[in-house]
């Protein structure tokens, strides 16, 4: 099972004019991660034969895919 969370406002913080990591920005960040979506999906590993990297691909439409490279 794969699961993950995605940002809808991909960065917002770079308009914020708190300074960075100060308090103010902290708690606005705080407001920003509860609006995030949580996601899960459970995915097949293709079948391998030696030992590799694992690569996941996140797809636009919320759908995942999984491949084991070498």
């Amino acid at each position: 099972m794969i699961e993950w969370e995605k940002d809808p406002n991909v960065g917002a913080s770079r308009f914020w004019k708190e300074p960075p990591f100060s308090d103010a920005w902290n708690q606005r960040m705080e407001e920003h991660r509860s609006h995030y979506t949580r996601h899960r999906a459970v995915v097949e590993l293709p079948p391998y034969d030696k030992v590799g990297a694992v690569v996941v691909h996140f797809f636009p439409c919320d759908q995942v895919k999984v491949i084991a490279t070498l």
